[in-house]
């Protein structure tokens, strides 16, 4: 879970001009939570597509929300 996050982390400033807080334990969900910041959703939506794929052997799932009523 924190590989993906973290890479995450570290591609989206040279993608996107964006900004990540986290990654997060949530225990609720049991996952990892990012909070992620940004002004292109064509390019954060093609990266997160590509670390889908990047990571899709380690049977991880990704949940998106675009406006979340909390955090």
């Amino acid at each position: 879970m924190y590989h993906a996050a973290n890479y995450i982390k570290k591609v989206l400033p040279i993608i996107c001009d964006g900004v990540c807080l986290g990654p997060v334990y949530d225990k609720i969900r049991k996952g990892v939570q990012l909070i992620i910041k940004h002004n292109n959703y064509e390019k954060l939506f093609k990266l997160l597509d590509e670390v889908a794929k990047k990571f899709s052997d380690s049977n991880l799932y990704f949940n998106y929300e675009r406006y979340p009523r909390s955090l």
